[in-house]
């Protein structure tokens, strides 16, 4: 296992994805949520990282907790839905960098860091945030994580192909 400080390239780096009430509810409405899922990927105002979760080396039920914890502290509070994850590989393609850095009630954090010329410069954010968005795989809170590689999960394939499909899943 990878130091707290490096992340092994086996890892998975999920984007925690939380859902309003009205989402979950309509599948109509649940599946334009993940067409947006660029948005996700876009930095705080005046940030120029992206926090992710290292969810294939956290207990499953730990990193559950965490990210529900933190989408209920969020305004207007959501649920928490799963996660658009990337490999290290991915997340670090165009300049990016990946750094594990355990914070405050989550030993399982990383940041995906944006090359410094994206520091205030929201197009060049949303390119990347795009990218991320584009490259993830959908994991949702209901499925037990497994690597894509394992179960046949189509490289490139987007969150929502996979929310439909179901592949690179197996039922918990």
């Amino acid at each position: 296992m990878a130091t707290p400080g490096d992340v092994d390239p086996e890892e998975s780096l999920g984007r925690g994805i939380g859902f309003k009430e009205r989402e979950l509810k309509e599948q109509k409405r649940l599946r334009k949520r993940l067409r947006q899922l660029h948005k996700d990927f876009m930095p705080q105002q005046g940030r120029n990282e992206v926090s992710v979760d290292r969810i294939s080396i956290a207990p499953r039920d730990e990193i559950v907790t965490i990210a529900s914890r933190r989408e209920k502290e969020r305004e207007p509070s959501r649920t928490f839905g799963g996660w658009a994850f990337v490999t290290p590989e991915e997340a670090a393609r165009n300049g990016r960098h990946v750094v594990a850095t355990s914070i405050e009630g989550n030993d399982y954090h990383a940041d995906i860091t944006f090359p410094q010329k994206a520091l205030g410069n929201q197009d060049e954010q949303k390119e990347h945030a795009w990218a991320l968005a584009a490259a993830s795989r959908w994991c949702p809170l209901d499925y037990r994580f497994v690597y894509r590689t394992q179960v046949g999960d189509t490289p490139g394939a987007t969150p929502l192909e996979n929310l439909e499909s179901g592949a690179g899943f197996l039922e918990a």
